[in-house]
């Protein structure tokens, strides 16, 4: 009992500090307490889940379990610069001290304070909106003294690169690293072998890291995957959380077009009961994909659905593109 009473103390402490006043869903305080205790855990939770809260709280969780001064710092391997930007930028609106490395580890990345960064470079009566955070270079020497606790790196940083190996194995690392997360996971299976194989060698860290628990979170693993991607990564006792995939909220409906024959009338059959609602209600219409298997059918959907809506496709003022209510995309070169 005083262990949970502990767990839960510092999970409050953790979500005071972040400013989070909601509940946290039970599998995120599942994959929580499995890190708190020191397990090595793999968590497949849902897109949208709320995977990113369980690690940005780890810093102040174990702050406040072994009674550190300051928060302990988390590094995160993330493939993506957008991911890295975006939840930096989220975390240093709220003033936690956060940054991202560029792929060879030499240079860093953090948010500022927009106004103060600006001041110098207008006139004090200018009405020039200013924006709350701005981007900026910080000092990789902050980083090796631990002045930030949540450290979002991709993996040839971590890997391969000998110089910012220095840094990992630095007592101030080896001292305040509570945890080392793989957000992302699946890519190590996806690019593993063949683009990025520094993925595969993600196991180091955990060798380099023997005495702090290990996180890896993904939505896309199958079972297969997720035996493999804990051997990978060389987790030990590896503990799992698994969550339902299901979206109430997401609805999936497969309609066949007759071929050949009349085909475009068939395809009206299929579209009109889309517009029509979509007319109906516009902007209070759900968020709807339509996945159409050519170039030919998705011009058609698009022509029939601009005709059908008129003017009633732009909101709030007809003729401005970010206005309109639908649109069309594809990832197939159109032709000349």
């Amino acid at each position: 009992m005083a262990e949970n009473v502990c767990f839960l103390d510092c999970m409050k402490y953790a979500k005071d500090c972040l400013g989070i006043e909601f509940e946290l869903k039970d599998k995120q305080i599942e994959t929580l307490r499995s890190v708190y205790e020191g397990n090595d855990t793999l968590a497949v939770l849902p897109t949208g889940f709320g995977k990113s809260i369980i690690f940005q709280l780890l810093p102040f969780m174990f702050q406040r379990k072994f009674g550190r001064r300051q928060p302990m710092i988390t590094i995160i391997v993330t493939p993506l610069n957008s991911i890295m930007q975006d939840q930096v930028q989220s975390l240093t609106k709220r003033g936690i001290p956060a940054c991202f490395l560029n792929i060879e580890g030499t240079g860093v990345k953090t948010f500022v304070d927009g106004k103060r960064y600006q001041k110098s470079f207008q006139d004090e009566d200018s009405d020039t909106d200013i924006e709350e955070v701005v981007i900026s270079s910080a000092p990789l020497q902050d980083v090796k003294k631990g002045n930030f606790c949540l450290i979002y790196a991709h993996p040839e940083t971590l890997v391969d690169k000998k110089d910012f190996g220095k840094v990992l194995r630095s007592t101030v690392f080896q001292e305040r690293v509570c945890a080392i997360v793989v957000d992302e996971v699946h890519m190590i299976s996806e690019w593993g072998k063949e683009f990025r194989n520094s993925f595969d060698k993600l196991g180091n860290l955990t060798c380099l890291f023997p005495d702090v628990p290990h996180l890896a979170l993904t939505a896309t693993a199958t079972k297969s995957d997720i035996a493999r991607l804990s051997e990978v990564l060389q987790y030990r006792d590896t503990q799992f959380v698994i969550a339902n995939p299901d979206r109430p909220n997401i609805y999936l409906e497969i309609r066949s077009r007759l071929p050949n024959i009349r085909k475009f009338e068939k395809f009206d059959n299929i579209l009109a009961e889309i517009v029509s609602e979509l007319s109906d209600k516009l902007d209070r219409y759900p968020v709807t994909i339509a996945y159409c298997n050519n170039l030919e059918a998705i011009g058609y959907a698009y022509v029939y659905t601009e005709q059908k809506l008129g003017p009633r496709a732009y909101i709030p003022q007809e003729g401005v593109p970010e206005n309109r209510i639908f649109g069309s995309f594809t990832s197939v070169p159109q032709p000349p």
